[in-house]
């Protein structure tokens, strides 16, 4: 019997290769945006690292490829969430991984964690990079930047918000649930339309299944307004109507239901017809 570890390494590096084509291709479009811009800047006036252009005589060459970075980190993100998801169902409806001595609950949920570590993965390596061009921005523009960087610091230190470090941490574990609970619903709506279509008595099939999506699809609908809210009002520093960790808890609890669905789907309805097909 294949142990949870091995299943975990073999589907994480298949995944892996979806990571790096997408830091390929975001760096890619850092780089081929900062030269459009360098080249269509007003003026071409480049003058000591400084650009005199629309973006404004304070900033630096590093300006650019940082802003560009954070743009394209949205997209970077989602577009990995797609091939996960894609890849996802495939192994999900694969006969060879599930001909694999395993369990289908460690085949699944190693599937599901690969998915959220490869997020993960593909986060910390942009945070660094865009820190480490913040941190050239900033020594480019301030010639104390070390010693602002200490008075913040002692700052913190001496007058901690601890309800902004609460409210902060609470919006990054929102992010990461919101992924797990995204992954867990792609999901669900793969495996109960593959059960439906493959275990009614009936011939067609197809309107049961738009029905079970439409259902799923409002659902989410609902999770994603109810987010997106309290989202907004954190960054906006509005009262929220409710405290940010019992929407964390919410989505938490959504994601958890999508899952034991989709184990039970899967050892139930679909793993069956996958070997036997």
């Amino acid at each position: 019997m294949t142990d949870f570890k091995s299943v975990f390494k073999q589907i994480f590096n298949q995944k892996k290769k979806y990571i790096y084509l997408v830091l390929l291709v975001q760096l890619f479009a850092v780089v081929f945006m900062t030269v459009s811009t360098l080249i269509q800047v007003h003026g071409h006036l480049v003058t000591d690292n400084w650009v005199v252009s629309f973006w404004g005589p304070s900033s630096t060459l590093w300006t650019i490829p940082s802003t560009w970075g954070f743009i394209t980190t949205g997209v970077a993100d989602l577009t990995l969430v797609g091939l996960l998801a894609f890849d996802s169902q495939k192994i999900n409806m694969s006969q060879t991984w599930h001909l694999m001595p395993s369990s289908n609950v460690k085949l699944y949920l190693s599937n599901l964690f690969t998915n959220l570590l490869s997020c993960l993965y593909l986060f910390v390596i942009q945070i660094v990079v865009l820190s480490i061009l913040a941190l050239c921005i900033g020594i480019s523009v301030h010639e104390d930047f070390a010693y602002d960087i200490k008075a913040i610091s002692s700052n913190l230190a001496t007058n901690p918000d601890i309800q902004g470090f609460l409210d902060f941490g609470c919006l990054i574990l929102l992010i990461a649930i919101l992924a797990y609970t995204t992954f867990t619903f792609i999901d669900l709506i793969n495996l109960a339309s593959y059960g439906i279509i493959n275990n009614l008595p009936v011939k067609s099939t197809k309107y049961v299944r738009w029905l079970v999506i439409a259902i799923l699809v409002i659902f989410a609908t609902y999770i994603y307004i109810l987010c997106d809210g309290q989202i907004r009002n954190v960054l906006s520093f509005n009262s929220v109507s409710e405290p940010l960790w019992i929407t964390d808890l919410e989505v938490f609890v959504c994601g958890l239901i999508c899952m034991i669905f989709n184990i039970i789907l899967i050892n139930k309805y679909v793993e069956p017809k996958i070997v036997n097909r």
